[in-house]
């Protein structure tokens, strides 16, 4: 998903790795009953951004290590100062 909104091929995951997600988010969602504190809708949207973050977050970590490391020169802009 996050893949091809960004047009990024690193953030791709296998089978293997969705699945292994999705086993470890049951799994932390049978040892903490969350419904006392969330309503589903609410947890569902939490589930999803937890997952999201943690398959995509070592990924979105290796994109800005490859972009920031471009070599050339960078203009700061500084609003000039008039003395008024």
């Amino acid at each position: 998903m996050g893949a091809a909104l960004l047009s990024e091929p690193t953030l791709e995951i296998t089978e293997d790795e969705a699945e292994l997600l999705a086993e470890a988010v049951k799994e932390v969602a049978k040892a903490y009953d969350f419904t006392q504190i969330f309503n589903p809708r609410v947890q569902a949207l939490i589930d999803l951004g937890l997952v999201v973050m943690t398959v995509h977050g070592p990924r979105v970590v290796k994109i800005y290590h490859k972009h920031s490391h471009r070599q050339g020169s960078v203009t700061v802009m500084r609003p000039s100062q008039t003395g008024d």
